[in-house]
């Protein structure tokens, strides 16, 4: 193959030159850099969502979905989503959290997917049940669940007419810091011991919560 060079070659290759000289001078090209490619994009993992269901996205996206990040490149294979709700705990404190974290904050009422901002928990109270126990709930929940008889609005245990003074351990007709003390002795598995208050067979939170609603003097 013959290749014949002419004047008009020579300059078109020469203005060609000259450009791409031009452009590395302003700054608007490097004849060294790399071709660029797709932007560097922000890493992505699973999101837990308030209904329990996992998605992947960005951190962000998932803040704004309000679901909860598990962690850059964890996959819903990896991760363990439980549907949120809005837990209530005696008295008129709201958190959310899974049905197991609210049984364990000592919740009485869990509300799936909803949050504390947008759900009201209902006022709560003592409710004496056929047995003659006593625990924290709605008044719709003592009537209509456990057929109880509700001793009205933010009104403790303590102050109701069932089950009297069930967290006075030592029977000194007070529930105080003894009583506490002999709580957190038998803190965990503990099936039948008087500080099993729920009768869960387990010492935990829950207990807790119903002994300080005893808490002072006893009747």
């Amino acid at each position: 193959m013959k290749v014949v060079i002419t004047n008009r070659s020579i300059r078109q290759i020469t203005l060609a030159t000259l450009a791409i000289a031009i452009l590395c001078i302003s700054g608007r090209a490097d004849p060294m850099a790399e071709p660029k490619g797709d932007p560097k994009r922000d890493p992505t993992g699973a999101c837990c969502l308030f209904d329990g269901l996992c998605i992947v996205v960005t951190e962000s996206q998932c803040q704004t979905d309000g679901g909860i990040y598990q962690g850059d490149d964890v996959t819903c294979d990896d991760a363990v989503c439980a549907p949120l709700g809005a837990c209530c705990i005696p008295f008129d404190i709201c958190v959310v959290s899974t049905i197991q974290e609210c049984t364990i904050l000592g919740g009485v009422i869990w509300a799936p997917g909803q949050d504390c901002g947008t759900f009201t928990c209902p006022p709560l109270g003592a409710c004496c049940d056929p047995d003659d126990d006593c625990f924290v709930t709605s008044q719709s929940s003592c009537a209509n669940v456990f057929g109880g008889i509700y001793q009205g609005d933010g009104v403790a245990c303590k102050d109701s007419s069932c089950a009297p003074c069930i967290a006075d351990f030592d029977g000194d007709g007070m529930v105080t810091t003894g009583d506490l003390l002999l709580l957190f002795g038998a803190w965990g598995p503990n099936p039948g011991h008087p500080a099993d208050l729920d009768g869960n067979g387990e010492v935990a939170t829950a207990d807790l919560l119903i002994l300080f609603s005893f808490w002072g003097q006893c009747s």
